[in-house]
C-alpha cells in the first residue's frame, strides 16, 4: 500500500496504536510520516535517528482526556495478562528466536509469587491473537480463569492488573487500577528474547517494573504504585487531528 500510494504521490502514514516494544529506524519509518501518542515517544524515534520533521504528534482519543483518580492496589481480585509472542517478525533490522514455552513460564512464576501471598485464584485474558485453549491446556485451571469479558469490563471488575509491555498498561491507568509491569529478563533479555525499550527499561522511575520473581514480590509487599501522570505523559495532552487532515487535503 505505501508503495502505491507513493507512485499516486499521495501522502502514506504510519499509525502506532501504542507504546512500542522495540525500536528501529526501519519498520515505522516506510510511510512519509509516523504518527505517535506523544512527545515522549517521538524523542525515543528521534534519538534512533527518525526525521523528527516527519513525525506527528496526535494524542489518543480515549486516554488523553482522561481524568484520572488514585489507582487501587489489592490482591483480592487481580487481572494477570499473557505475554504474547508475535506470530510475524517485528524487526527488520535483526531476527529474533522467541520460545513458545515461555509464555507458560512467565505465568507459572507469576503465580509461585502470588501464592506466597496466599492468593489462591487470578482471572487472565491471553492476548486477542492467542488460544486460550492451548493455556488453559497447560495452565493450572483452578488457579487462572480465563476472564473473556470487554478489556473495559475486565480491568473494571479487578482489584489490580500485572502483565507484561502492552496497551493494557494505559488501559488500566485510565480505569484508576494500578498495573505492575513484569518483565523477567533472563541474560539481559526479556522472555520474548527482547531488549526493553523506553519508558519499561527503567528510565523512567514512575513505572513500577518488575525484572525478576524477587523483584515482583517486593513491589507487592511495599504496595509500590506507579505514578499516574505517565498516562498524560505517554498517550499526549490532547487528541488533535488538524495536521493530519491538512496534509491529506
Amino acid at each position: 500500500f505505501i508503495s502505491i500510494f507513493k507512485e499516486l504521490k499521495l501522502p502514506t502514514f504510519v499509525f502506532l496504536h501504542g507504546i512500542p516494544t522495540t525500536y528501529n529506524n526501519i519498520d515505522n519509518n516506510r510511510a512519509d510520516y509516523l504518527v505517535v501518542w506523544s512527545d515522549k515517544i517521538k524523542n525515543t524515534y528521534i534519538n534512533i535517528g527518525v526525521d523528527k520533521e516527519k513525525i506527528i504528534v496526535s494524542g489518543n482519543p480515549i486516554y488523553s482526556p482522561k481524568k484520572i483518580n488514585n489507582l487501587s492496589f489489592s490482591l483480592k481480585n487481580l487481572l494477570i495478562i499473557s505475554h504474547s509472542i508475535t506470530q510475524s517478525p517485528e524487526n527488520s533490522d535483526k531476527f529474533i528466536m522467541q520460545e513458545r514455552g515461555a509464555l507458560l513460564s512467565y505465568l507459572y512464576s507469576i503465580q509461585k509469587v502470588l501464592s506466597k501471598f496466599g492468593v489462591k485464584s487470578v482471572r487472565f485474558r491471553p492476548h486477542p491473537s492467542e488460544n486460550p485453549t492451548w493455556y488453559l491446556k497447560n495452565l493450572d485451571k483452578k488457579f487462572y480463569i480465563l476472564d473473556t469479558q470487554p478489556i473495559n469490563k475486565s480491568i473494571n471488575a479487578s482489584s489490580m492488573v500485572i502483565g507484561p509491555i502492552s496497551t493494557v498498561f494505559f488501559d488500566s491507568i485510565a480505569n484508576n487500577k494500578n498495573y505492575i509491569v513484569y518483565e523477567p529478563l533472563v541474560n539481559n533479555k526479556s522472555i520474548k528474547n527482547f531488549d526493553l525499550v523506553p519508558p519499561f527499561d527503567g528510565s523512567d522511575n514512575r513505572i513500577s517494573i518488575a525484572n525478576s520473581e524477587n523483584q515482583l514480590i517486593s513491589i507487592i509487599k511495599n504496595k509500590q504504585l506507579l505514578n499516574k501522570n505517565v498516562l498524560k505523559d505517554y498517550s499526549g495532552d490532547n487528541f488533535i487531528f488538524n495536521e493530519i487532515r491538512k496534509i491529506i487535503n
